[in-house]
C-alpha cells in the first residue's frame, strides 16, 4: 500500500502551490482513499502473482482498457475550450490559448504525435497477454470498469470547464502511482500456462510509468490556472477536494469490478 501512497505524495510535492498541494494531499489522506489504494494494490498483487485462463485475461484486458483509454476524451474538452474562447474578450484569448496547449501535451503521445499512438500500444500489450483480440468485444465488458468510462467521458465533456480540467488532473496524479506499481509487478509476470508468447509487450505500461503521467498532471493545472485568469470565480480549492475525491471513489469502484472478474475465475 505505502507505494502507491509514496507515489502520490511524491507528485503532490511537484506542484508546487501549497494551498493547492494541502487539498490534494488531503484528499489520500481520507479513509475512502486508503481503502482505494489497498483495493488496488491487493489487486495488482493478486493478479500478478497468479497465472489466469485465457477468459479471465480476457475480462481483465478489456476493462483495464476502458480505465484508461480515454485521449478522445481530454480532446473533446480541448475542443470546448476552443469553442468557449469565442465568446471571450481579446485580452483572456492567450489564456485560453495556453491552457488549451497545455491540454494539448497532455494527449501527445496517446494520440501518436509523438511516437506509437498509444492505443496501438494498448492492443500489442493486450494480444500479448491474451493471446488474440478477443478481448476487444462486447461480451468481455466489465460493467465497472464500462461505468467508469462513462464517468471520464462525462467530466471530461459535460462538466464546468474548470472543473473538468480538474478531472484531467486528478486522472493523471493517480495514473502516475497505478502505472509505476503496475510496472514493476508486471516485470516478471507469467500471465497464463496457455498462452504461448515471446515475452509480455510491457512497452505501453512502461511509458506511462515514472514521469510521464506526472508531467500530465503538471500540464493539466497549469492549464487550470490559466483557465482562472478568465474566470477567476472558479478559484475553489473546495472544488479540487471535491473532484480529486470522487475520481477516486470512482477508481475503487472500477477495481471492485476488477477483483470482481478475479474471484469468478472458473480454473479447469
Amino acid at each position: 500500500m505505502n507505494k502507491i501512497r509514496d507515489i502520490l505524495r511524491e507528485a503532490t510535492g511537484r506542484i508546487g502551490d501549497h494551498r493547492l498541494a494541502e487539498a490534494v494531499n488531503g484528499v489520500y489522506e481520507s479513509s475512502s482513499s486508503r481503502e482505494t489504494i489497498l483495493l488496488t494494490k491487493d489487486f495488482w498483487d493478486r493478479l500478478t502473482t497468479n497465472t489466469w485462463p485465457q477468459e479471465t485475461l480476457r475480462f481483465f484486458a478489456s476493462g483495464w482498457h476502458d480505465l484508461h483509454q480515454s485521449a478522445f476524451f481530454v480532446a473533446g474538452l480541448q475542443v470546448r475550450l476552443q469553442r468557449d474562447a469565442a465568446s471571450w474578450s481579446p485580452e483572456h484569448l492567450p489564456d485560453l490559448i495556453h491552457a488549451s496547449s497545455e491540454l494539448a501535451e497532455i494527449i501527445s503521445e496517446d494520440t501518436g504525435v509523438d511516437g506509437t499512438p498509444h492505443d496501438e500500444l494498448y492492443r500489442n500489450f493486450a494480444r500479448s497477454l491474451t493471446g488474440d483480440d478477443l478481448w476487444s468485444l462486447d461480451r468481455y465488458t466489465v460493467p465497472a470498469c464500462k461505468t467508469f468510462r462513462i464517468y471520464v467521458r462525462e467530466s471530461r465533456l459535460s462538466a464546468p470547464i474548470s472543473n473538468a480540467i480538474l478531472a484531467v488532473a486528478a486522472s493523471e496524479q493517480w495514473n502516475t502511482a497505478e502505472y509505476s506499481l503496475c510496472s514493476q509487478l508486471m516485470k516478471n509476470w507469467q500471465p497464463s500456462e496457455a498462452v504461448h508468447h515471446c515475452r509480455l509487450d510491457l512497452e505501453y505500461v512502461d511509458v506511462h510509468a515514472g514521469e510521464t503521467e506526472l508531467g500530465h498532471l503538471l500540464h493539466a493545472l497549469n492549464a487550470w490556472r490559466f483557465f482562472l485568469k478568465t474566470d477567476p470565480t472558479a478559484d475553489q480549492i473546495s472544488d479540487v477536494s471535491t473532484i480529486f475525491q470522487h475520481h477516486i471513489d470512482q477508481v475503487k469502484l472500477a477495481y471492485l469490478g476488477l477483483h470482481h472478474v478475479l474471484d469468478n475465475t472458473k480454473f479447469h
